[in-house]
């Protein structure tokens, strides 16, 4: 087998694979007689059909699925044993004259490929701002409501306010209002707020106990409340009248849970807190805990796109614009990709420069650190459902499993790969802190 590479333009090249008979020969005769061992065909005993019969039926077919594996892993191993990384995956070329399988011995195949190019970064003079969002006063109220809702309990009420929980009959009635014989009949629960902007909201609030409200399905535009309300499914809500009775059976609103050391340690067990002070303080160290992935993300983004705007990145755009019309088949015209070019190697540059830090740090992902965080992430889901006695075999076979879901391992990855670009930054890049509100911050 000879194989070479060819510059076309750029970073845009052919590989040129030529095989001759013996690269294949071996092989394909091993795999005819493997045929032969399996073939039934009537009038002969199983594996019994002899040789010359099978290379008649299945040969050419057998010969081309054997030269075609022969191609693809030599021209993988030259592009490994040559370290040549490339974009998405070698394009096989059309072939000029047409093929001739049963007679021809020697073959070429020339495939595209598009080479990644070798870049520079250096993170040594770059400085930054980030924003390290704080919880002001505002928020950590808030948050304390929202804990003493959580953590507050139901009492029965005579009247539906905003935030309370309604019990109710539905019962499916006619245009004047009388019971639909054989209609729908269902007892549920829903939240006032949730009808807000709404007719129905209008008829809800304010209503009491063995009240009755009619209305009409438009009067809900939200198909998955009214979904809820009647207990059918949405795709279902089509087929029944319109018209329908609700009579209130119950009122509920949350009473908010007391400010008291029994909250305090419900919320943080462990802690000890005693005093409203101590409390608020911890919730707002907690809230800011919680932020900091936004600015962690917002600083390794800007730093990349002030690297990728500052740095000149080649690409090979014939073989990329090619590998996009082959990729969404014919989905999008050569007119549409031209168009929307610029917009797609943006994120193509953005992962170039990120590769090529953790590269140039030696922080490349291997599969250790991804089966490592895979068993971390399996044994902290076991101990949730309070599962402690698992076994090395059982984290094993979650892992292998897991393993062949190709999307999630895309997943992992990108997350890894993610916190170890960010840890760098914040050691290597010169930053500013800069403290902000997280409204100020969704703002930037």
């Amino acid at each position: 087998m000879n194989i070479n590479q060819e510059t076309i333009k750029g970073l845009n090249a052919v590989v040129k694979v030529n095989i001759s008979e013996a690269d294949y020969k071996a092989d394909l005769d091993k795999k005819i007689k493997e045929y032969q061992k399996k073939a039934n065909l009537k009038g002969f005993r199983p594996g019994q059909v002899p040789i010359g019969m099978i290379k008649k039926m299945y040969g050419t077919s057998i010969k081309v699925e054997e030269i075609n594996r022969v191609v693809v892993k030599g021209l993988y191993d030259y592009l490994i044993e040559n370290k040549i990384e490339i974009f998405g995956e070698p394009m096989l070329k059309p072939v000029d004259e047409k093929i001739d399988w049963n007679d021809q011995t020697d073959f070429e195949f020339d495939y595209e490929i598009g080479l990644r190019p070798e870049i520079k970064i250096t993170l040594d003079d770059i400085k930054a701002d980030y924003y390290k969002i704080i919880a002001d006063e505002a928020m950590v109220s808030k948050r304390l409501e929202e804990i003493q809702a959580r953590f507050g309990e139901y009492i029965v009420v005579d009247e539906a306010g905003e935030k309370d929980m309604v019990d109710f009959e539905l019962t499916e009635v006619d245009d004047n209002g009388n019971t639909f014989i054989g209609g729908i009949e269902h007892k549920g629960y829903c939240f006032v707020n949730r009808f807000e902007g709404t007719d129905f909201h209008k008829k809800i609030l304010g209503i009491k106990k063995d009240e009755v409200i009619n209305f009409s399905s438009d009067e809900i535009a939200d198909k998955t409340v009214l979904s809820s309300m009647t207990g059918l499914k949405k795709d279902d809500l089509e087929s029944v009248n319109k018209r329908f009775s609700i009579k209130i059976e119950k009122i509920e609103s949350r009473k908010p849970a007391e400010l008291n050391t029994d909250l305090y340690n419900k919320v943080f067990p462990g802690e000890l807190i005693d005093n409203i002070d101590a409390f608020k303080a911890k919730l707002q160290e907690v809230s800011e805990k919680e932020f900091e992935g936004y600015s962690d993300g917002k600083f390794s983004a800007d730093i990349i796109k002030n690297l990728v705007d500052n740095t000149t990145i080649e690409l090979p755009d014939d073989f990329l614009k090619k590998m996009l019309l082959e990729m969404n088949d014919s989905k999008l015209t050569q007119e549409d990709i031209d168009k929307e070019y610029d917009n797609y190697t943006k994120s193509i540059k953005d992962q170039l420069v990120r590769d090529t830090i953790l590269k140039d740090n030696g922080l490349s992902l291997t599969e250790k650190d991804v089966d490592d965080y895979i068993r971390d992430y399996v044994k902290n889901q076991f101990e949730m459902y309070g599962k402690f006695d698992y076994t090395d075999d059982e984290i094993n076979t979650v892992l292998s499993n897991l393993k062949k879901n190709q999307k999630e391992i895309n997943k992992i990855h990108e997350h890894l790969s993610d916190q170890k670009l960010i840890l760098l930054l914040k050691e290597k890049v010169n930053k500013e802190e800069k403290n902000v509100t997280f409204e100020e911050f969704i703002k930037l």
